[in-house]
């Protein structure tokens, strides 16, 4: 895909194809869900630390929150440029008129339900990984703490 990606800047899809995979990341709301999943994994990784320090010095979830979110348009940014050359590489042997099909039933009561449900239970993997990864990196740090204080 980053070979394909180099391509693109010699040879860059017609705006059509542009505009249509625009819609149908829209539709399926991959650069929004991409997103949530990388900021929830943040927290996660975040409180996984945090638990780490005196009481005192523990910032709250919502504190936490907060701050991860003030990322979030700089992220996005990211993110909707990378889901971009994805959603091109993916779908490059289709033809517009195909993708606007899969971006007009994405926004379909049921294409909607179908990517809420798909959506929600790839966060939920996503943080649930997250915490564990997180603890794991807490428990880490607290037996560094704990051999190098002895």
């Amino acid at each position: 895909m980053q070979q394909y990606a180099a391509r693109l800047q010699s040879s860059p899809p017609k705006a059509e194809r542009l505009k249509v995979l625009k819609q149908f990341d829209s539709g399926v709301k991959a650069t929004e869900g991409t997103v949530d999943m990388a900021i929830n994994a943040q927290i996660a990784v975040a409180l996984a630390i945090i638990a780490t320090f005196p009481l005192e010095q523990r910032m709250p979830l919502d504190d936490v929150s907060r701050e991860m979110e003030k990322n979030r348009p700089v992220l996005e940014a990211t993110v909707r440029s990378q889901v971009l050359i994805a959603h091109l590489y993916t779908y490059r042997s289709m033809t517009e008129v195909e993708i606007q099909l899969y971006a007009e039933f994405a926004k379909s009561p049921a294409g909607s339900k179908y990517h809420l449900v798909t959506m929600a239970a790839c966060k939920k993997a996503i943080l649930e990984g997250a915490v564990k990864w997180g603890d794991l990196i807490g428990n880490a740090i607290k037996e560094t703490k704990g051999s190098s204080e002895a």
